[in-house]
């Protein structure tokens, strides 16, 4: 799933995290991670967000981009 192309929507989870304000945003996989509290993956993002370029965003949040 690395290097794909990803939009990040709406999720219970991602409320959890209070990390509502990255739906919508879009960027690239860069590591899928499965022994996570949460299974999700690391996405650079196209825009920073708070001053970071990378978080960690749930599997429930990911929708792959063609």
């Amino acid at each position: 799933m690395e290097a794909k192309r990803i939009k990040i929507v709406k999720s219970l989870e991602l409320c959890s995290m209070k990390l509502l304000r990255l739906a919508g945003r879009e960027g690239v996989v860069s590591a899928h991670t499965a022994n996570h509290k949460s299974r999700g993956c690391w996405v650079t993002l196209d825009r920073p967000y708070a001053g970071e370029s990378e978080w960690f965003i749930p599997i429930q949040s990911i929708q792959i981009l063609p």
